[in-house]
């Protein structure tokens, strides 16, 4: 009897530890199920009615799970309106969110926001763009507002398409086919809240594929590849052209203004670096910057007007630079540059080229208080080898500079398809070395030229027929000696004082300078060496 009421009270416990858990197991589940269908309500109830007014969130389904702590919205969109108007600023359409690992004990016990991970795919995002509102305004004060502390895992966007509008025409401004964009370690608190850039990450990647922009009313750049993170940057297959025919762009200027077409097979920056100096100046900085076969190529329609605003020189360019710019060295690999003009009707002139230009420039930017050193080597019409030395003080408000170059031997008549158009002249003979410095500020230079050459001569030009003026050739070739000396290792020297046309370029400036000193020279008033 004894043994039968034991096994009697062990049957009794044993159910009642059966049903004791599954009732735990069956309120655990409604629990869970509670708690899921509660979360998701106030996920849901927060973004229909917590956002900002002018933020709309819309989204096809939304699930959570309690357990795993992940949230997924199908097909959300996110819409951005003017505070002060209907139009609207932002449409971002996305095929899905996945929001991982969400941490529920950082958010109990320490008011923080901890995500394992965020996943954005396909977003096409449309921004319009406008120009009467400050750039300040689009900084949301929801998060300015916040104190809480969010720290996220990773950030990953994949396969996004983004494109700007110009808010009131709808013209294009920007846009890219593809890009994808991944964040590590995102920290975003009450003191990020409260910087230009609201949140701190540890480390990025950035692909664009197929970047348009529209530059201005006349020029567009492309740009097949851009690469970023946090130790380089690239672009690959980067073009910069004027978008009209040379014809329609002169119908369309009132001034001046270069056609253009540049393209650059790549550019490379190690160790770049920008954002915010103290959260008020953007900087942005590199110890070496490379440039892979740029070629250049510049018209002129000299028939539009003039431009007659100041033009002013690199230094002040730099100096006047709204951020703050900083590469140690710049290196310019395998370029061409080829400038034409057309001085009438009938006439294109071919005026200067340069080949195989290889360059370095040391301290571009506007926070070294040494000054920019530039080192030039190229092929000039060709087959003349030229060597600059340019340096500049972008500190010094006077903008004095020092230019130097040393030129091969240029035979003359390679300037004919330049002279004789625009002055009437042709040339012949060679000049076997020709060096000059050009000591100059923004109002005036002096230039030191020394050349020597072998039977030059001006043959001036009738400007109707294209024949030769017999009679002002005489007159000219009276005033220039034919040869530097007999002896090829004479030079003769010449120097001058040029008073810039501020309303023209530094590569204007330094023309006159090359020309006053050649005629100092070939006149006799200079003196041989």
């Amino acid at each position: 009897m004894v043994l039968k009421a034991y096994l009697y009270e062990m049957s009794k416990r044993k159910k009642i530890i059966i049903i004791s858990l599954i009732s735990i197991v069956v309120i655990g589940i409604l629990a869970i199920v509670v708690a899921q269908n509660v979360i998701t309500s106030k996920i849901e109830a927060f973004l229909a009615e917590s956002l900002p007014s002018h933020i709309e969130v819309d989204y096809e389904d939304l699930s959570f799970a309690v357990l795993s702590g992940n949230l997924e919205l199908e097909k959300p969109k996110l819409t951005i309106y003017g505070k002060t108007t209907d139009s609207i600023n932002l449409t971002n359409e996305m095929s899905s969110i996945f929001i991982k690992d969400v941490g529920y004990l950082d958010y109990i016990f320490n008011n923080k926001i901890s995500i394992g991970s965020i996943e954005i795919n396909n977003p096409k995002i449309n921004f319009y763009h406008n120009k009467l509102v400050d750039s300040k305004n689009y900084k949301s004060s929801a998060l300015q507002k916040s104190t809480r502390t969010v720290t996220i895992g990773k950030v990953m966007i994949t396969n996004g398409d983004f494109q700007m509008f110009d808010g009131q025409t709808d013209s294009l401004l920007l846009k890219t086919d593809k890009f994808t964009l991944h964040f590590k370690e995102v920290l975003f608190d009450e003191s990020t809240s409260q910087n230009k850039i609201p949140f701190k990450v540890s480390s990025y990647e950035l692909l664009v594929e197929n970047l348009f922009s529209k530059m201005n009313d006349f020029d567009v750049l492309n740009v097949n590849k851009i690469q970023v993170s946090n130790e380089k940057a690239s672009l690959d297959l980067l073009t910069l052209k004027t978008k009209y025919s040379k014809e329609e762009y002169s119908k369309l200027l009132k001034n001046e203004r270069d056609h253009f077409d540049l393209s650059v097979d790549k550019v490379a920056f190690d160790d770049l670096d920008f954002g915010y100096e103290q959260d008020s100046i953007f900087f942005f900085q590199s110890p070496l910057m490379s440039i892979q076969s740029p070629e250049l190529y510049i018209y002129r329609d000299k028939q539009v007007a003039d431009d007659n605003i100041i033009k002013p020189l690199y230094s002040k360019m730099l100096r006047d630079l709204k951020f703050d710019l900083a590469m140690d060295k710049v290196e310019i690999n395998d370029g061409i540059i080829e400038y034409t003009e057309k001085i009438n009707s009938g006439a294109v002139v071919d005026a200067v080229k340069y080949s195989d230009l290889n360059a370095i420039v040391y301290r571009l930017g506007n926070t070294y208080s040494e000054p920019l050193d530039i080192d030039i080597n190229a092929k000039f019409m060709q087959n003349t080898p030229i060597n600059v030395k340019w340096d500049f003080d972008v500190n010094n408000e006077n903008d004095d500079f020092e230019f130097k170059a040393d030129i091969g031997k240029l035979y003359a008549a390679k300037m004919n398809a330049f002279s004789e158009p625009t002055m009437n002249v042709r040339l012949e003979g060679a000049l076997h070395k020709t060096y000059f410095t050009v000591y100059g500020d923004k109002t005036d230079s002096q230039v030191n030229l020394k050349v020597n050459y072998d039977d030059f001569k001006i043959v001036m030009m009738q400007k109707k027929e294209r024949k030769e003026n017999k009679l002002l050739t005489v007159i000219a070739n009276l005033f220039v000696k034919n040869d530097s000396d007999e002896e090829k290792g004479d030079f003769l020297n010449g120097s001058d004082y040029v008073v810039r046309d501020q309303t023209k370029s530094i590569f204007n400036f330094l023309w006159l300078n090359v020309s006053a000193g050649l005629k100092n020279a070939m006149t006799g008033k200079g003196n041989k060496k």
